[in-house]
């Protein structure tokens, strides 16, 4: 069964859900546990360089961060700051950004 990582302010049934606001405190995040994360109801601001690392850190290798946000411009500011973080490339649908890790 594949691990989600759900960051929003919202829950997602039983599975486990972090803030966006505690996205970028230490050792928050199990390190390579998850299949595939998915934030919601974030902002800009919260998800910048050391937050994403931190999603990145959690990520098995191979795998995928969708981010949705507000707007496309969100979406291209957010990829850059994950390619900072050290995902290896970003892709804007829309509003929502896909971060892909190695």
């Amino acid at each position: 069964m594949s691990q989600v990582l759900y960051v929003d302010i919202a829950p997602h049934g039983n599975d486990k859900v972090v803030q966006p606001c505690d996205l970028d405190k230490p050792n928050i995040l199990e390190r390579g546990a998850y299949d595939e994360a998915i934030i919601a109801n974030a902002s800009t601001s919260q998800l910048y360089n050391k937050a994403l690392f931190n999603v990145l850190r959690a990520l098995k290798r191979g795998t995928k961060c969708t981010i949705t946000l507000k707007s496309k411009e969100d979406a291209e500011k957010v990829g850059e700051e994950g390619k900072v973080a050290g995902f290896v490339s970003y892709q804007v649908v829309g509003n929502k950004v896909i971060l892909s890790k190695s």
